[in-house]
């Protein structure tokens, strides 16, 4: 007798679980799949295309615009002769030349080198 009680226990907690899980499918499909279909089965269409019709006629086209030569003014002053740089600049010897290249050598616990090159650009 023990042991078919036993047995209706079991299968009764197992039917409880199957209507539990059932119970909790069915929740989730009215949640995601119901109340999606409810809210655009009650939202008014909407029109996303319109359409409408354009007769492409053929137009002459437009007459010319009139085209107005204006003379060409005469130049006033002669056209300057090329500049001449009134010094010429020093070339770098090599040095100077890797300092300016790479000037991101002592960069570092040391510190930053200060370098500066000053060009004569006045006329």
């Amino acid at each position: 007798m023990m042991k078919k009680h036993k047995k209706t226990k079991i299968f009764r907690e197992i039917r409880y679980h199957f209507w539990v899980i059932f119970g909790a499918i069915v929740l989730t499909l009215s949640f995601f799949i119901v109340l999606p279909l409810l809210q655009t089965i009650s939202k008014p269409p909407e029109m996303d295309l319109l359409l409408t019709d354009i007769d492409l006629a053929s137009l002459e086209p437009p007459p010319p615009a009139e085209i107005h030569e204006e003379p060409e003014p005469e130049p006033q002053e002669p056209e300057p002769e090329e500049l001449q740089l009134a010094e010429e600049s020093v070339p770098l010897d090599f040095t100077e030349l890797e300092m300016a290249v790479s000037p991101g050598f002592s960069d570092g616990w040391m510190g930053e080198g200060d370098i500066r090159v000053i060009l004569n650009t006045s006329n």
